[in-house]
């Protein structure tokens, strides 16, 4: 279904001060919300392209892949690099800024997947590691409403 996707991002820098408040990143743009099989079982794909600035040879594509127990984020274009969250899971990634590539791994900790009305709702977090170092917790909210 074409639909308007909220892709909401918190992130907390590790160790954090007690009462830290994460840093909030919000995206609401056109998008693609349909049901797909993966190897996981049923799940849902959301496909959307964000840019920094107005230069359509800057846009990034998308692709993110839910399901009960795994998540799969796709980014091509301009940056590419593909995050794999599995809960109680580590993986490693390799993923690219416009200042080069950065190697680390991500420890999944939970996903959820739900409709409310008219509206599916993805949800993971996890942890990035780098040099075995946690460095930040993270949780990204997908919410499709047609």
């Amino acid at each position: 279904m074409n639909c308007l996707l909220q892709v909401t991002g918190r992130s907390t820098t590790l160790p954090s001060e007690p009462n830290e408040a994460p840093d909030i990143t919000e995206t609401l743009t056109r998008g693609i919300c349909r049901e797909v099989g993966t190897e996981d079982g049923p799940g849902y794909r959301f496909d959307y392209r964000v840019s920094e600035d107005d230069n359509p040879h800057n846009a990034i594509s998308c692709k993110v892949t839910v399901s009960a127990h795994k998540a799969v984020i796709e980014r091509s274009g301009a940056l590419r690099s593909t995050i794999i969250v599995v809960p109680g899971e580590s993986h490693s990634c390799l993923y690219e800024t416009p200042y080069g590539a950065l190697s680390f791994d991500i420890y999944g900790s939970e996903i959820s997947l739900r409709k409310e009305g008219d509206s599916i709702i993805a949800s993971l977090t996890y942890e990035i590691y780098s040099g075995g170092i946690p460095t930040t917790a993270n949780e990204i909210t997908i919410t499709a409403t047609p």
